[in-house]
């Protein structure tokens, strides 16, 4: 027969505040977009679960272009499960933030002297692509914390969303709309 030891003081403190630290992480999952530290595998250990989502290799590889001024134009190709959803995301969401969350690090639009970001993002056909894996993928990483504004297109799907933060704004378009729809914008990310 076992008998549960009680909890010290200690442990109990370090529970509770785990505990509230994973449910701050999966509200807010762009914050975990990174390695777990020592302590923070810790907190996993202590909840039973996977918080942090380090980005993998080819994710890593483009978010170093991104870093490099001397580039401009960037594609993310490949098969299924790669990520090229995730990071498409993560990137939109980041610009609109103006900084990458998992790090604190400031995104520098050199050009730019405000601080409202105009982001466009193309999906497939509005009820295979963008309402079934864009839309959820994008409240799947949008943080909770954050207040958005959405409102929803004549399909019915969200799209275009705001950032009441920082008054960035996001447009989703499909790539079945008319090529006159993508004309005369000037965004910071497409």
């Amino acid at each position: 027969m076992t008998t549960d030891k009680p909890l010290t003081p200690a442990q109990r403190n370090f529970t509770e505040k785990a505990l509230a630290y994973a449910e701050f992480l999966r509200n807010n999952r762009l914050y975990a977009f990174r390695e777990a530290t020592a302590d923070e595998r810790l907190v996993e250990a202590a909840v039973g679960e996977k918080l942090f989502m380090p980005p993998n290799p080819k994710q890593v590889e483009l978010l170093a272009g991104w870093l490099d001024p001397t580039k401009k134009v960037f594609t993310f190709c490949g098969g299924n499960r790669l990520g090229k959803t995730t990071i498409e995301v993560i990137l939109c969401l980041s610009v609109m933030f103006g900084r990458w969350l998992w790090n604190d690090t400031p995104i520098v639009f050199p050009k730019k002297i405000y601080h409202r970001r105009k982001v466009r993002l193309v999906g497939q056909a509005w009820e295979t692509q963008v309402k079934t894996v864009l839309i959820p993928k994008l409240r799947e990483w949008w943080p909770k914390n954050r207040p958005l504004e959405t409102k929803k297109n004549n399909q019915g799907v969200e799209a275009s969303w705001k950032d009441l933060a920082t008054g960035s704004t996001l447009e989703i378009m499909s790539n079945v709309q008319q090529s006159a729809v993508f004309e005369g914008e000037d965004n910071d990310l497409v």
